[in-house]
């Protein structure tokens, strides 16, 4: 289990990339993304459509611990499989059915981006192993890799585009979590499903290739159904695994055009 955690000495707020880039996993050397840590749609969006730092020596350590991410959560997904909550939603968009478009673990066969999206969310989450970040209280990856593989694999894009969507919509995700911090947690949001929306929906925009005001759009989407709620014990496998496939799937069908 990888364990995603910022230095001791990051500041408040300071780039989610920056914190994942100076954890544990990777060099000391702080990486430092962008200098504004403010939080609006339209700084959102502006990052959606491909962020510059991912041009420099820096963006590329953090694209090797983004590397990182992506082997540890599909390294749970797979084991998360089958468990029950992983079962009951395999068998819901197995009966489901639909346009193939996006393969999902534990089906031999295509489905659709956002059934796919919700079943690996569910499975990777399922036995609580994926990575975490302790700023925003919450797990960056699972919130964010299936929606960026659902929507790579519907619009064929490369490896390389999706590792840097995925790296866009982390940052994104550590942000906002960051910006409501833990009273937002304490007070009964689950942060990985809240603030993770946002990140989905930055991942998956610019593997869909849309501009920053189509980006902001689909952000704006994104916060309409961003949701999660601590409604039963953490010891329950159910609700924390159930809700983190919400920012997934609500976000890789998005339509920025409404």
């Amino acid at each position: 289990m990888a364990i995603i955690q910022p230095a001791p000495a990051a500041p408040p707020r300071a780039s989610a990339s920056n914190r994942i880039a100076t954890g544990r996993i990777a060099s000391p050397r702080r990486i430092i993304i962008h200098g504004d840590p403010k939080i609006g749609k339209s700084s959102l969006a502006a990052l959606a459509p491909r962020p510059l730092f991912l041009d420099c020596e820096r963006g590329s350590a953090a694209l090797d611990v983004a590397r990182l991410s992506v082997y540890d959560c599909l390294a749970v997904a797979i084991a998360g499989a089958g468990e029950p909550v992983s079962v009951a939603v395999r068998e819901l968009v197995s009966g489901e059915g639909g346009t193939a478009q996006a393969s999902a673990i534990g089906l031999p066969a295509r489905i659709p981006a956002r059934a796919a999206a919700m079943l690996n969310g569910t499975a990777a989450h399922a036995l609580d192993y994926d990575d975490t970040h302790f700023d925003f209280v919450g797990h960056p990856t699972v919130a964010v890799l299936p929606a960026a593989l659902a929507v790579a694999e519907q619009q064929q894009a490369s490896g390389k585009d999706l590792l840097e969507a995925f790296l866009t919509g982390v940052e994104v995700t550590c942000r906002v979590g960051g910006w409501l911090g833990r009273p937002h947690y304490n007070a009964g949001f689950h942060q990985t499903a809240t603030s993770g929306a946002f990140g989905a929906a930055a991942a998956a925009s610019p593997l869909r290739e849309l501009h920053a005001e189509r980006a902001a759009h689909a952000l704006g989407l994104a916060a309409t159904r961003a949701s999660g709620l601590i409604g039963l014990p953490l010891s329950s496998p159910v609700v924390p695994s159930f809700s983190c496939d919400g920012p997934p799937q609500n976000s890789a069908p998005a339509n920025p055009d409404l």
